[in-house]
């Protein structure tokens, strides 16, 4: 039975994905979904939980997607955002952002806690960012925690004021360190850093984490300790890698004429390292024992792109395409047009979403 398992999983691999049937300006939509069906993890958590309502239709058109032959129509997830969401899908171009978001909000629904957390989209995709503002004149910590399921990078960095590291000593990967959160007093692993110097030019994914990732000094902070405005470091962190990192590029910049399309080159790495910026407790990271003692050369946290969703046109308008690798080939999708293409034609492409 496993070896017919691996077979089919095998022949199903090497077929192109389905084109998908444009429903009146639904290529933001159509690029979201080619998306979401190549993402396996979210498939395998589909079928490992029991999934309420909403989620059968995500997993519903994702199983009929791979075993079409043709190209299909995604009936039952317009049926699905309209009966929340009707104006999404009324004829007009979207942004596939937008709709990725709806598409996470609707899950939502399943869930009784009315979070995402119980849902394939809170075990999948969602991940906490902690951050820690440190007074410079009291030396008081802040810090904050907020969920999310995407990370919101900016093309520029320039400008900014990234705070000189301390070099880590010893080989260790990982500090010890007791965090108060919400009241609670939490043991993390806290991550040895590198420092970050900008550069000019055109720059990667992973240099744009680095940037936006790394120790900052901002000149303008409210202490509640001391009640001064004074200048602050300040810490940025992943509490609880996710499984899937969703990133969306902002791609739109204000001018004085308004905002317009920022198409500035951006390299998009077939692989990120988000260990630097990934800190750990007992509850998010099953090895946190084991990772106590872990050298500083081991790594953990390793993305690899399979996804990339592309606009063509203006802010005004335009057509959006999605970029997936199944198997082993990428494929350029294009609404019911499908064609396989390289590699390096895909990390080329000037991505809104990863």
């Amino acid at each position: 039975a496993n070896a017919q398992e691996e077979a089919k999983k095998k022949l199903e691999l090497s077929k192109p994905p389905a084109g998908l049937r444009n429903l009146g300006a639904t290529c933001f939509l159509n690029s979201t979904l080619q998306s979401l069906s190549v993402s396996t993890p979210l498939f395998e958590d589909m079928k490992k939980f029991e999934i309420g309502r909403y989620q059968k239709i995500l997993l519903s058109f994702i199983e009929n997607h791979h075993k079409s032959t043709k190209t299909y129509s995604p009936d039952e997830i317009i049926e699905m955002i309209r009966e929340f969401y009707p104006e999404l899908v009324s004829g007009k171009q979207q942004d596939a952002y937008e709709a990725l978001r709806i598409i996470f909000g609707i899950m939502t629904e399943d869930s009784s806690k009315d979070n995402m957390q119980g849902t394939c989209i809170g075990r999948v995709f969602c991940f906490k960012d902690l951050t820690i503002d440190i007074c410079s004149n009291c030396t008081c910590m802040s810090r904050r925690l907020q969920k999310n399921n995407c990370l919101d990078l900016a093309l520029e960095y320039e400008g900014i004021q990234f705070h000189p590291m301390t070099p880590p000593k010893g080989d260790k990967k990982y500090t010890p360190q007791k965090h108060d959160i919400e009241g609670r007093i939490y043991d993390f692993l806290v991550p040895t850093r590198k420092e970050i110097k900008y550069k000019k030019g055109v720059k990667s994914i992973q240099e744009l984490l680095d940037y936006m990732m790394a120790p900052k000094l901002f000149n303008e902070f409210s202490c509640g300790i001391c009640t001064l405005k004074v200048p602050s470091y300040y810490e940025q962190y992943i509490y609880g890698a996710p499984k899937i990192l969703v990133i969306k590029l902002k791609r739109s910049t204000s001018t004085s004429s308004g905002s317009i399309k920022d198409e500035r080159k951006v390299v998009n790495n077939e692989e990120i390292v988000l260990d630097e910026y990934v800190m750990v407790d007992k509850f998010t990271e099953p090895e946190f024992e084991k990772m106590k003692s872990v050298a500083i050369t081991t790594t953990y946290y390793i993305y690899r792109l399979y996804a990339i969703v592309v606009h063509g046109g203006s802010l005004e308008g335009g057509h959006f395409v999605a970029y997936v690798k199944k198997g082993d080939h990428w494929y350029d999708t294009s609404d019911s047009s499908v064609q396989r293409t390289t590699k390096e034609e895909a990390l080329d492409q000037e991505a809104q979403l990863l």
